[in-house]
């Protein structure tokens, strides 16, 4: 597990928010780093009387500052049977498009019950329940005991109520409306008026009549043994003598010597028999403590010859003697270490559903949650596998297209993404050498319709220029939404952020190897501001970049000059709209980044949709839209 996965976050346990029927019980993020895929799981529990058959969370993934990474994740669970107080949700794998998120909140936001009904979202936070106070923290045994006798057998904490919800002494989450606990029927006004000073009151005059009993026992004990000796001195000696030899024999040799033959028996591990012997003699010496010490040492024996089960009935009837309670304590954890291996075991052997199904019945035990992960990762590998090799039988045969289309569905699995990018080049072969301007080629795909699900969409390139062989791009859609420096620090291209990330994080997750290659390294220059220049004189220096914005010359010269329709106004894609763009309702033509600086030090050239190139340009902090240039060299073409 330490060498595949990486744990990266754990949500905190028990998110509820009022009025929801379902607790978010536990989640976590974790890294494949076989793959590098990132995935969120999920344990919800439904705490409401009705069954659920469906329903919908929300999952906002987070940056390692923990800024939001983009729009919020939608999940369904579904063909759910989930009654009251059971789990569901902890099979299900639930991938992040985003490989750096490090972290992420939760909601549900629609749940549907089998009757058809509906709860959806409403105003109020996900936050952590009150977790109830156990007895054992604040009540000594015999408080827990007399706590147990005046309000169940099985209570185990404190009442408390939070929210619209309150907790039994039993452990059950019941409902506001409620009026007794669903799971052992007390009444919520019998628990909301314990008092632990009365009952305190109550075990102290338990204690009091136990030992009241127990002295009358004692005192009668005596008084039928000095009527007894009373009756013996009236008759003659020698018959008294006689009697006095009986009474000696039957009160103390005769039971001493049954007393050792117990205790020889209790030595020689033969409980059962000892338990019977002590049993016979009627609390003769300390026969009743002899009785719990065999009995203590016959769960120990179970417990070390692996009969947990048994081990636990046995300690739990002895109520507190020596350390039982954290023996049963250590044998509910030896069953679940041993459920634990037994689910290993099964995973070990490729019997990946069972696997999952046992570890889900240990409830979070140990890494559980993780193997449950990892279960569901090696099934869909194995999916994934066979896709693959579906899509190498496909190249290998020739059909390209059909290759071509299961690979970019396969999109990081593998080398998928860099076969795809490699056919996808062999595609598009013809009409990239035949590249004249107001052409298009494809080159590359990138995130465009919001979606996910279906992979990367084919970048499509609108060619400006052709010199020979070189052939100049831009991008024919905007394809993100980006301030063009985060830092805020300047305006000048060679110091801006949007420039690390166009020849990094762009370049390296757009491009395949084969791609990469036509992409030349190029002398992106520094231009000055016609208009703004004696306002802001700061340019930068010239760089060598493959991946760059078009100057204020370059779209002048190459889009304005010649007329351009649609190249020079670009359309957003869905993604970047949910990224921030916020294009002209009349086609979705947005406003895009230059690189010249512009009227301040803050500012830098853009395009705006209507009135065209804008010297004075928008704020380097703000978002604008981006269209990425760049320069190919069609002799590099090696397909």
């Amino acid at each position: 597990m330490s060498e595949r996965y990486s744990k990266l976050f754990s949500l905190t346990e028990n998110l509820y928010a009022e009025g929801s029927p379902v607790v978010i019980a536990a989640g976590a993020l974790l890294k494949d780093n076989k793959t590098g895929r990132i995935i969120a799981q999920m344990k919800l529990c439904n705490i409401n009387p009705k069954t659920i058959k469906a329903a919908t969370v929300s999952i906002f993934p987070l940056n390692t500052m923990g800024k939001p990474l983009g729009e919020a994740i939608r999940y369904e669970y579904l063909d759910l049977n989930s009654t009251r107080d059971t789990d569901f949700g902890s099979k299900s794998a639930i991938p992040m498009p985003d490989i750096t998120t490090r972290s992420f909140s939760a909601a549900v936001v629609e749940v549907i019950f089998t009757d058809n009904s509906v709860w959806n979202v409403n105003d109020a936070t996900w936050e952590a329940l009150k977790k109830p106070e156990a007895l054992t923290s604040r009540l000594d045994s015999e408080m827990a005991k007399q706590f147990r006798m005046e309000y169940g057998s099985g209570a185990k904490n404190f009442f408390l109520e939070h929210k619209d919800l309150w907790h039994c002494v039993c452990g059950a989450v019941n409902r506001r409306e409620e009026k007794a606990c669903h799971a052992c029927r007390k009444a919520i006004c019998e628990l909301r008026g314990i008092d632990l000073d009365a009952l305190k009151e109550h075990k102290d005059q338990r204690l009091i009549r136990e030992r009241e009993q127990a002295e009358k026992e004692a005192a009668a004990a005596r008084e039928s043994a000095r009527k007894t000796m009373k009756a013996v001195a009236i008759v003659v000696p020698v018959v008294a003598a006689v009697i006095a030899f009986f009474i000696v024999l039957d009160t103390v040799i005769i039971p001493n010597g049954k007393y050792n033959n117990a205790v020889s028996l209790m030595e020689a591990g033969q409980y059962e028999d000892a338990i019977a012997a002590f049993e016979a003699m009627d609390g003769y010496k300390d026969s009743e403590d002899q009785i719990a010490l065999c009995e203590y040492r016959v769960a120990v024996a179970l417990m070390e010859d692996g009969e947990y089960e048994k081990a636990i009935a046995a300690f739990e009837e002895l109520n507190g003697y020596s350390d039982s309670s954290e023996k049963v304590l250590s044998c509910k954890t030896a069953i679940l270490d041993r459920r634990y291996n037994e689910a290993v075991a099964l995973k070990d052997k490729g019997k990946y559903e069972e696997a999952i199904a046992a570890f889900e019945a240990l409830n979070g035990y140990r890494e559980s949650a993780e193997q449950i992960i990892a279960c569901q990762t090696s099934i869909l590998e194995i999916e994934l596998d066979r896709e693959y090799n579906t899509a190498i039988s496909l190249m290998n045969n020739g059909s390209i297209e059909e290759a071509y289309g299961v690979f970019k569905k396969l999109d990081s699995y593998k080398d998928s993404a860099e076969k795809a990018g490699e056919l996808r080049l062999q595609i598009n072969i013809d009409r990239i050498k035949a590249a004249k301007r107001g052409s298009y080629v494809i080159l590359g795909a990138y995130e465009q319709d919001n979606d996910t699900s279906n992979g990367k969409e084919d970048v499509s390139w609108e060619v400006l220029d052709r010199k020979g062989n070189r052939v100049f791009l831009i991008s024919t859609f905007a394809l993100d939404h980006l301030p063009f420096d985060q830092t805020g620090e300047g305006n000048t291209w060679e110091t801006c952020s949007l420039r690390n990330w166009l020849n990094s994080t762009f370049l390296d997750t757009t491009f395949s190897s084969a791609e990469k290659e036509l992409i030349l390294t190029v002398t992106v220059s520094a231009n000055k501001n016609p208009k703004y220049y004696k306002y802001n004189k700061t340019i930068g220096n010239d760089t060598q970049d493959r991946v760059f914005l078009l100057s204020n010359i370059e779209y002048e010269t190459q889009i304005e000059s010649r007329g351009y329709g649609a190249v020079s106004r670009g359309i957003a894609t869905d993604y970047a709209i949910a990224r921030g763009s916020t294009p002209d309702k009349y086609g979705n033509y947005s406003s895009w980044w230059l690189r010249t600086p512009g009227s301040a030090s803050f500012c830098v050239c853009t395009y705006y949709v209507g009135s065209g190139l804008s010297y004075g340009g928008s704020d380097i902090c703000e978002g604008e839209d981006v269209r990425p240039a760049l320069w190919i060299d069609l002799d590099k073409l090696k397909i």
